[in-house]
């Protein structure tokens, strides 16, 4: 049976109704408003301060002001004032360098070098596809002299200098190489530089080690997973150790061939909400994963890491992971500078945040480096406990 409300009641139950939304709104607006007064209040002390400064060094400062810096040195103070390790105060000139930086690419002839003892530059790495490889240079090469100059110990670095520069410029070097002496003239270029490198641990099992994340790692990842694909290999062993990275689109980008459907990343803000920011598409590689990171994986490199975790694609062995899950934002000011502050936290697929925990290892394994040079060490299976540890790890997990 249908039961009827009189007219008077009805009317009573929505004033209610209204008042309660009326004394909720009123709460929340003073709230706000208190929030808001307290931030003017803040600011107006601040303001006051500010003022009260730079009444007395204008009316008694010695020395002249030169302005431009005096307000570039106010705003990088304020920033500094936050005590947030990710803030940083950009000039103009700093912020442009910034965002040419980053992109995995240069201009030079290819050639990465280091002073011997000999005095000369000694050919630690030739990129492929440069100017240098193309003539036929290779590592453990001497470059004897640059532009008609000797190199020496007291100019390496100056001659050094001059195998990079503007695309277009062409260099002349005299190399040492299998005790011979040749004459190149190398033309500068923009070149892609390999962040990605795999090495075959059998013909079932291949090492991926990164040297960083950039913006051509994904492409060079993808291409070398299409390769190590069609040789038909049955496990991946991936070594992050070292990488640190604030870019999320590298990690993510790095992590789609190698996860199903589904939201790889969160970010939580100050009050705890979380937004989905990164997905990754349902078409993927299953194949028995292992990755290795240790206290030097940082940032969305610990993140690419929680995400395999997370969905249950690969095992985790060496040591916990930094934990720097900060979320930095840059804002560009007027005149061209800008300011970089942190907004939120990265959280994984299964919403936790790593920021002050890191992520843990499946398997705890200790890197000794000893007296010996960490970048030797990596990849040995004589001297990388933990390397080791993982090839064991990814031997059951392909059976």
């Amino acid at each position: 049976m249908n039961k009827k409300i009189s007219l008077g009641a009805a009317i009573a139950y929505m004033a209610i109704v209204a008042a309660v939304a009326f004394s909720l709104t009123m709460i929340y607006s003073m709230n706000l408003f208190n929030v808001k007064m307290t931030g003017i209040t803040e600011r107006e002390k601040m303001y006051a301060s500010l003022h009260e400064v730079d009444l007395y060094v204008r009316e008694n400062f010695y020395g002249s002001i030169n302005e431009e810096e005096l307000q570039e040195a106010i705003a990088r103070g304020y920033i500094d004032g936050l005590e947030d390790g990710n803030a940083r105060y950009f000039t103009a000139e700093e912020y442009e360098a910034y965002t040419q930086s980053g992109g995995g690419k240069y201009v030079g002839v290819g050639l990465i070098t280091e002073p011997d003892s000999s005095g000369y530059l000694l050919v630690r790495e030739v990129y492929p596809d440069s100017p240098a490889q193309m003539a036929g240079i290779k590592t453990g090469a001497l470059i004897i002299s640059v532009n008609d100059r000797r190199v020496t110990s007291s100019n390496s670095e100056n001659m050094a200098a001059k195998l990079r520069g503007e695309a277009g410029t062409k260099v002349t070097l005299i190399i040492q190489q299998e005790s011979e002496e040749n004459t190149y003239e190398l033309t500068l270029r923009t070149i892609d530089v390999p962040t990605v490198k795999t090495t075959m641990v059998s013909d079932s099992v291949a090492y991926l080690s990164f040297t960083e994340f950039n913006g051509t790692t994904p492409d060079q990842f993808i291409a070398q997973l299409n390769t190590l694909k069609a040789q038909g290999i049955k496990g991946l062993l991936l070594d992050v150790r070292g990488i640190s990275s604030n870019e999320l689109s590298y990690a993510t980008r790095l992590l789609d061939p190698l996860l199903p459907g589904g939201t790889v990343a969160y970010s939580r803000d100050k009050s705890g909400n979380l937004t989905a920011v990164a997905e990754s598409d349902a078409n993927y590689w299953d194949i028995p994963l292992v990755v290795l990171a240790d206290e030097t994986t940082g940032g969305t490199a610990e993140l690419f890491v929680m995400a395999l975790q997370d969905f249950g694609r690969a095992k985790l062995v060496g040591a916990r992971t930094a934990g720097n899950g900060d979320i930095s934002e840059i804002f560009k000011l007027s005149g061209g500078s800008a300011i970089q502050v942190t907004t939120a936290q990265y959280a994984g697929p299964l919403q936790k945040t790593f920021g002050e925990t890191g992520v843990g290892p499946d398997y705890e394994v200790e890197l000794v480096v000893g007296d010996g040079n960490r970048s030797d060490i990596l990849g040995n299976a004589d001297l990388d406990a933990p390397y080791k540890k993982a090839l064991e790890v990814l031997a059951a997990a392909i059976r």
